[in-house]
């Protein structure tokens, strides 16, 4: 037996849900439109928002929008106490305070010695220079700004960037019980000053 072309796509297009068509008409500036005969069972008006199937916005709200992640500004340096990363395989961290000397003021930092290198808390550090810091949670970068130098520094990598020129550092930057530290001439001397080391009061000294 024979079927016609308009008996085949009759039946097609019973199998198909009226919502899929509903209806004909362009929708408005809300991305909907009157349906006065209710023929989407949906009511008397509905949505189709990005092309989507005849829908309804509960409570105000499209099935269809995915809202943006809400990500809070990161001022300060992550507490990551529970994490720590060093760059050595043969020596566990030294802890001892030590004493910073800048244009002759002495005061005390946070100090660990790793493989015979001083590392100091980057942020007394950098306040006492005159530096901004910025924290970059996403790349775990640091970056120190003077009036004339930019430094960007990033966690466990010794490649860094001195006024957008790559640089190669001594040692990468280490995240030691919750606080970023670094040896001071990564800082100092790309800054211009010179760093000098007295082991017997343990005082680092900057000029």
């Amino acid at each position: 037996m024979k079927i016609s072309k308009k008996t085949l796509a009759l039946a097609i297009a019973l199998t198909i849900p009226a919502t899929t068509f509903a209806h004909v008409g362009r929708t408005d500036a809300n991305s909907g439109h009157k349906d006065n005969n209710n023929v989407s069972g949906l009511g008397s008006y509905h949505y189709h928002c990005y092309g989507h199937p005849a829908h309804l916005h509960e409570n105000g709200i499209c099935p269809y929008d995915t809202p943006e992640p809400v990500v809070a500004p990161v001022t300060e340096f992550p507490d990551l106490s529970a994490h720590t990363h060093l760059n050595t395989d043969t020596q566990a961290p030294t802890y001892k305070s030590t004493n910073l000397n800048i244009n002759g003021i002495t005061s005390t930092v946070n100090g660990v010695v790793i493989d015979g290198t001083t590392f100091v808390e980057l942020r007394p550090l950098a306040t006492a220079l005159g530096l901004d810091i910025e924290w970059d949670a996403t790349t775990k970068s640091i970056t120190c700004k003077s009036a004339d130098v930019t430094i960007i520094m990033t966690l466990d990598s010794q490649a860094a960037r001195v006024n957008n020129e790559h640089k190669l550092l001594d040692f990468a930057p280490q995240l030691i019980d919750g606080k970023t530290m670094l040896p001071v001439r990564i800082i100092c001397e790309t800054l211009g000053q010179t760093v000098n080391y007295d082991s017997a009061t343990n005082t680092i000294a900057i000029i």
